[in-house]
């Protein structure tokens, strides 16, 4: 290998920063790299004053981060002089001329890294949009949401509200569509919302304003556009197949047509060639010209896809023809067939004639009303709770660049003026993200101020998002970015995968990705690493054609194959010895299209023994621990749930069986079905039996004690009370706890925003989170191949390439634009359709715009296996089993992996598959077994017997003697002190509210650290993320200090304290000390007694974690007990303090004997921090004296 990459030169030119560059930087490209040094460079630019004016947008803040850390890193190790090749030493001398440029301006970026402007492209457009005046497109307080469903959910139900209302116009509207959807309420409402959603994609291409939707101006004006738009498609599909048709065979196929017009039809039936009568020249590409076209097309074709005649018998196509003309045409339909021609007729075939359908334009004027109302709607929405979605930030953020002075208003507003900008992933940007981009840049000259787009149109697979590549290939084809003029590079050299993989991969995509005028062209890439042993690997095991029954079954068994296959291949390739070339665990990864394409290899890895680390691939709410404590919530929320009442006794805490389950409920009494669980359990547990009783009586006890709390404490804390005592921390383990705690968060923060939550949106919520699993450092990773962009691995496989995955959900509207070059340039074109009736079929109309949507995603499947496959560095499995025809063929399925590859795969399937000689079924119920299925038994009771049929604790476990919520691992029983009952400081309401609303949303800041540090994100930019979310949370306090029995002013007033503490807090060392994730942190950290009797002691430390012996200081040998108070003083003297250490000198002891009580051997710091004063006093447990900090 030489010591200069390939394409040395192209990436000289990148550091060209006199000019703007657009780079097609494929897989394993080092793009980062690329895109890190020219950032370096760009903060040499004597323009530079202030190194904000270099901006590199990323779309994740995971991209954000690596890109911020990389250069960080780059700068801290400037100095060192260890070997390092020629790439890394241009990085290294870069960073110590920056650092020369940084110490002659005092700009301390390795003190004050949040100068680094490196940002997603949604807080680019957040902070356009808050920038910019209110009346120049700026949006405001608004904040955007987390989850803005519920904002959608509530606009689309005030719509229909209206139905019947004084807006006759409206109400005619959402009458037309509750008709055309069969009067389903729901469903329209969830249609509504899923257009909001997608508004920033239909927004500027339907009428919208009120005059525009009067019926005369829609068909007038709207219309005729639309009909234009269908006959103009018809135009270009005629053009495409008159090209792709043989000149002389079209001809001779003409007058063929036109001799046999006069023909009789075979029985009776009517000549099909009758619109050929009088046209002896072949057809022209006229709009009116397809009904000759079509009648040809009948005569070569059959009615199916691809279905070339192979006969001419009059029974065959319905009308006499004589035999030499069927000899004829035989041999014509030979001498023609092709898939190029195959594809020009069926987008013939498929194309929608004029005029637009008129059932269907009466359903298109009734949304363009709704969705304007719905709009509406929406912003009242957001003005109410002062949040809005990601889509108004950027809308907001285009109107307010599109206002006025534009880029001269910008800079003023933002207090800098861009000079440079980076764009990373440039390929995944949609036509909303380019407009920004364009708006953003426009006048700049592309030398003084620069653009350097970087991206690969083969990694563009978020079509769901809406991502357009196509703009991308402009960009690239132009070498322009609106109008700034770019210059092309494309890098070539591959630093990931090794010479054998590189060279498997031109193999495969250089068939994938031909060289077609405006399509992916795919180069041809050189590898940088050396070959070794391994190479791409094709597993190809076509099914046997069977009958449906038994194919059903064979492809079970197949499935479990292929999975002990892969755990073969695991359990081989972690065995390899370690050795001075391999000197750590390989890594490997399984990457599937979809979750349900991994569920059997996980069961088959877990029953193997092979960790794994499945990466959001289970939601939380699929897991049983989550399950149960939900139905605990439900239960004590509403106590006559029945379902939910059953669920807590069937839960591991108590463990009985259905059987026992029935007999509680009544069994099938009808009298008593419909009585509350809860009133009958007295009397209905003393018929279970001796063992089941005396489990049902001990969480009864627990739950009767429970309900008697009501009101008591916070939902949250209630619940997670309650939890504690049965032993569901016991039941569900670290990982299951792990998960529950994700649960109680969702539960508080529901709480904080609508007070009691709503179970349904609950529910809801619980579907967008996923479980988190504990795994081994050296565990294989399985996630889908979307997760896996980006990241690399020693061993990577790819299974099930056969199989499809969901198809898309329908939309209120279906909408494509179409872009046709003509002599006067480029055009567009606009085709929309209403979604189709729910009893009726599509229309043709529908499914030529999902034809299109569905040819996209064929494409995008060819991206998707880029990506799955160059995720490798050494070695790479790809699995296909697909299903053998009746005729013996194999074939691929649209819609799958194995498709896009089938160019190249298609020789691996040459040979017919053999039929089994014995098959594998699996018994579907407990009758006996037939003969011979013995095998199939065994094997389903090897692995039942694997699987416990009842988890539960041990009957010895008695939760009304527990104390403890948690105690360490290992230590033993202990009994806790008296402790002396203790409660928040008292004062006034809004006093308490506002402690309560400060207490909750430090505890949220501090879990999102943590969460975004462990994701890799440096401490001060996890802080400073925060911090810029502060603007965003007053609705939210505002909510949650209302729940605590606030007014709306004073709950106004309250929130407004508590998010003065917060700011202080989280700009304040000390703050950010407190908060940060230390070793054994915890927030909200509690511990309970156990005396049913009486509400019992709640214990709950506001902060506790590991640390140094002072404020600030590192380390793990001191427990530090931290209580907030929220309160402020004019004056917070010496004096001041001394009284408040005095006053909580009792709760802070209590919560040290609490902390020894469950093993804490540690040397205790108790402290009280003062947020809205940012004061921390603390003091040695058991000793005289206090400090302040």
């Amino acid at each position: 290998m030489s010591s200069r990459p390939a394409d040395w030169y192209e990436r000289e030119q990148a550091l060209d920063t006199t000019r703007s560059w657009i780079v097609e930087a494929p897989a394993g490209s080092g793009k980062t790299g690329l895109l890190i040094q020219r950032y370096l460079k760009l903060l040499l630019d004597p323009q530079i004053e202030s190194p904000a004016q270099v901006i590199a947008i990323t779309f994740t803040t995971k991209a954000t981060e690596e890109i911020r850390n990389r250069i960080l890193s780059a700068l801290s190790s400037a100095s060192q002089d260890t070997e390092v090749d020629s790439f890394e030493r241009t990085t290294r001398d870069l960073a110590k001329q920056v650092l020369a440029r940084d110490a002659e301006h005092g700009w301390q970026l390795l003190q004050q890294p949040e100068q680094l402007n490196i940002r997603t492209i949604d807080s680019l457009a957040a902070e356009i949009a808050r920038s910019m005046p209110v009346l120049a497109g700026g949006w405001g307080k608004l904040q955007p949401a987390e989850d803005a469903w519920p904002l959608y959910a509530r606009a689309a139900r005030r719509v229909m509200l209206k139905l019947g209302g004084e807006d006759r116009e409206l109400h005619q509207a959402i009458e037309t569509i509750l008709l055309h959807r069969d009067a389903n309420l729901a469903g329209v409402e969830a249609l509504i919302c899923g257009m909001l959603q997608k508004r920033e994609q239909w927004g500027s291409l339907i009428p919208l304003r009120g005059a525009e939707l009067t019926d005369e101006f829609l068909d007038e004006q709207v219309l005729p556009r639309l009909n234009a738009a269908l006959e103009h498609n018809v135009c270009v599909s005629l053009t495409r197949l008159q090209k792709a048709f043989p000149r002389a065979s079209l001809a001779r196929v003409a007058q063929i047509a036109e001799s046999l017009c006069n023909e009789p039809g075979y029985k009776d039936k009517e000549n099909f060639l009758i619109p050929c009568r009088e046209h002896l020249s072949p057809p022209g590409t006229e709009c009116g010209h397809l009904p000759y076209w079509v009648a040809l097309i009948a005569l070569l074709m059959t009615k199916d896809k691809d279905g070339w005649r192979k006969s001419y018998q009059s029974n065959h196509v319905n009308l006499i023809i004589p035999k030499p003309v069927q000899v004829e045409l035989k041999e014509l339909v030979d001498s023609i067939r092709s898939p190029e021609l195959s594809a020009a007729i069926e987008n013939v075939r498929s194309a929608p004639s004029p005029p637009y359908p008129p059932e269907q334009w009466i359903v298109a004027k009734a949304l363009f009303r709704l969705l304007r109302n719905a709009l509406g709607e929406l912003r009242l929405v957001f003005a109410e709770d002062g949040e809005c979605d990601f889509t108004e930030v950027s809308l907001s953020a285009r109107e307010a660049l599109r206002h006025g002075n534009g880029k001269g208003d910008l800079a003023a507003m933002m207090g800098m003026r861009m000079q440079h900008l980076l764009m990373d992933e440039m390929q995944d940007t949609s036509a909303s993200q380019y407009d920004l981009l364009q708006a953003l840049t426009a006048g700049w000259d592309g030398s003084s101020q620069t653009l350097f787009l970087v991206g690969d149109p083969k990694q563009s697979i978020y079509l769901f998002r809406e991502a357009k590549v196509e703009l991308f290939l402009k960009a690239l084809t132009t070498e322009r970015l609106g109008d700034v003029p770019l210059s092309r590079l494309v890098l070539t050299s591959n630093f990931r995968s090794q010479e054998r993989l590189v060279k498997g991969f031109n193999e495969v995509f250089r068939l994938l990705f031909p060289e077609r005028e405006g399509e992916i062209v795919y180069h041809d890439a050189t590898a940088e690493v050396p070959a070794q042993e391994h190479e791409l690997r094709w597993h190809a095991t076509p099914l046997p054609y069977m009958d449906r029954a038994q194919a059903g079954a064979y492809n079970k068994q197949r499935e479990r194959e292929q999975a002990e296959e892969i755990a073969s291949l695991l359990h081989d390739w972690r065995s390899r010895p370690v050795s001075v070339a391999k000197p750590k665990a390989s890594s490997a990864a399984v990457l599937v299209r979809t979750k349900a394409h991994a569920s059997l290899i996980m069961e088959v890895l877990a029953e193997a023994g092979i960790p794994y680390r499945a990466v959001e691939m289970e939601r939380l709410a699929d897991r049983q621990e989550v399950l149960d404590v939900l139905s605990l919530t439900r239960a004590l929320l509403h106590p006559a749930d029945r379902t939910a009442w059953l669920a807590i006794f069937h839960a591991p805490w108590c463990g009985l069986g259905l059987a026992d389950l029935h007999i509680l409920a009544a069994g099938d009494d009808p009298a008593q079905a419909q009585r509350p669980l809860e009133q009958m359990l007295p009397e209905r547990l003393k018929l279970l039996s001796e063992a089941s009783r005396i489990r049902a009586e001990k969480t009864w006890t627990i739950l009767s004690a429970a309900l008697g709390q009501r009101g008591r404490m916070p939902l949250v804390r209630w619940v997670e009370h309650t939890w504690h005592l049965l032993g569901g921390d016991l039941c569900a383990g670290s990982e299951g706890s792990a998960n529950v705690t994700r649960f109680f968060h969702l539960l508080e923060k529901m709480t904080a925003q609508r007070g009691e939550p709503n179970l349904s949106a609950l529910q809801d919520s619980l579907q967008k989170l996923f479980a988190e699993h504990a795994a081994a450092p050296d565990a294989v990773e399985i996630l889908t191949i979307h997760k896996a962009k980006g990241l690399e691995w020693d061993l990577v496989i790819v299974p099930s390439l056969e199989k499809t995955s969901r198809r898309n959900d329908s939309t209120l509207l279906d909408w494509a634009e179409f872009q046709y070059e003509d002599d006067l340039g480029e055009i567009s074109h606009l085709l929309l359709a209403p979604i189709q009736s729910s009893s009726g079929k599509p229309g043709s109309l529908n499914d030529f715009i999902r034809g299109h949507h569905n040819a996209r995603g064929e494409a995008e499947l060819k991206r998707l296996l880029y990506v799955a496959t160059t995720r490798a560095r050494s070695a790479l499995h790809l699995f296909a089993s697909p299903a053998t025809k009746k005729d013996n063929s194999v074939g691929a399925r649209r819609g799958t992996l194995l498709h896009a590859a089938w160019p190249i795969a298609e020789a691996l399937f040459a040979e017919p598959a053999p039929v089994p000689t014995k098959l594998l079924f699996w018994p579907s119920s407990a009758a006996e077994p037939q003969e011979g299925s013995g095998l199939a038994l065994a094997a389903g009771a090897e692995v039942a017997a694997k699987r416990p049929i009842l988890r539960r604790l041990r009957a010895d476990f008695d939760p009304r003697e527990r104390l403890l919520a948690t105690k360490p691992e290992g230590t033993a029983n202990v009994d806790l002190p008296a402790l002396p009952a203790f409660q928040r400081s008292g004062g006034s309401l809004e006093v308490r509210a506002v402690g309560e609303t400060v207490h909750a949303f430090l505890e949220e800041v501090a879990a999102r650290v943590a969460e975004d540090m462990s994701e890799g994100t440096a401490a001060n930019a996890a802080f400073e993320q925060e911090m810029g979310r502060l603007s965003s949370t007053k609705g939210r306090m505002t909510n949650y200090a209302r729940s605590q029995g606030l007014s709306p002013r004073d709950a106004e007033r309250a929130a407004g304290l508590a998010l003065v503490a917060l700011e202080s807090a989280l700009s304040s060392k000390t703050g950010r000390w407190l908060l940060h994730p230390h070793p054994g942190a915890q927030s909200e950290f509690g511990l309970h007694t156990a005396d049913l009797d009486s509400p019992g002691v709640h214990i709950r430390m506001d902060r506790t974690f590991l640390a140094g012996d002072q404020p600030l200081a590192e380390g793990t040998s001191v427990r530090w007990i931290i209580d907030f108070k929220s309160s402020e003083h004019g004056n917070p003297d010496h004096a001041y303090f001394d009284v408040q250490r005095a006053k909580y000198l009792g709760q802070m002891q209590t919560y040290a004997q609490a902390a020894r009580a469950v093993g804490e051997q540690a040397q205790i710091m108790l402290g009280l921090y003062y947020p809205r004063m940012d004061r921390l006093i603390w003091w040695q447990d058991e000793k005289e004296g206090w400090q302040i900090s």
